[in-house]
Formats: C-alpha cells, structure tokens, sequence
C-alpha cells in the first residue's frame, strides 16, 4: 500500500450546486481539515472515479473511452 501525505487547510470549503437559469443554489460549508481519514480517503476515490469518467464520458467506442 502507497501512504500519501495530505495537508487540508484548517479552514471552511463550500461546495455550490444550482441549475443554469440560477433560480437557486444550494450551498454546503464544512472544515476539510476536521473530516476522518478514511472520509478523505473515500473523497479521493470518488474523485477519481468522476475524473475518470468524465474524461471518457464523450467516447463514441471502448478504444476512445481508455485513450481519454
């Protein structure tokens, strides 16, 4: 297993979501620093995972979705 070092300022993150018209927003504020570590660990992956299939999201076949 590779152990990387994380340093997560000790500060507020928000997180906006909202539709294209800008009708509303919705708003979540919290202290990344005061997250568990498995937490942070489970936020990479899913990071990953969104990061991954975005990049691939627009391939027209299974060869273009692994060149993305």
């Amino acid at each position: 297993m590779t152990k990387f070092n994380i340093e997560i300022a000790d500060e507020d993150y928000s997180v906006s979501k909202g539709p294209r018209d800008k009708s509303w927003k919705a708003t979540v504020t919290h202290n990344l620093s005061k997250l568990p570590p498995e937490m942070v660990s489970e936020l990479f992956y899913h990071g990953w995972d969104q990061k991954v299939a975005d990049g691939a999201s627009g391939a027209k076949t299974e060869a273009e979705a692994l060149g993305s």
